[in-house]
């Protein structure tokens, strides 16, 4: 039995995208095969091509990183898509963050000092009105 196959039979987000109807048969095999092949990234040009709206694409990204960590032995739930890594605030950095920011320091400045992205030191102010 292949890993496609095996999905398939006992995997649910394998059989909640054939319940929809809205996941090709064919795209999952393609997607399987460029694990086994040793795909790290997501083909996303058989994506594009093999799905009609956003939530197909969607759906078969789940699908071709959990065979992905199928394969790895990670039977994990997957949280992220892609490279895209969200750790959310601590207390301290948010403490900082909005002494800083009364102290009228710059956002690019604390974004530095707390090695975060700009944009989410950004989103905190705005959610917080500081």
């Amino acid at each position: 039995m292949t890993e496609i196959e095996s999905m398939k039979h006992d995997d649910p987000l394998h059989s909640t995208l054939h319940q929809r109807g809205s996941f090709s048969y064919y795209l999952a095999r393609r997607l399987g095969k460029a694990v086994q092949m040793g795909a790290q990234r997501a083909p996303l040009h058989l994506i594009q091509k093999y799905t009609r709206n956003a939530e197909e694409q969607y759906l078969a990204l789940r699908f071709f990183y959990a065979c992905l960590y199928r394969k790895l032995g990670r039977h994990e739930e997957v949280k992220t898509i892609g490279a895209h890594n969200y750790q959310p605030l601590t207390e301290e950095e948010q403490q900082k963050i909005i002494q800083l920011r009364l102290q009228n320091v710059p956002l690019k400045h604390i974004a530095n000092q707390l090695n975060r992205h700009v944009s989410t030191i950004y989103y905190f102010c705005k959610r917080h009105q500081i």
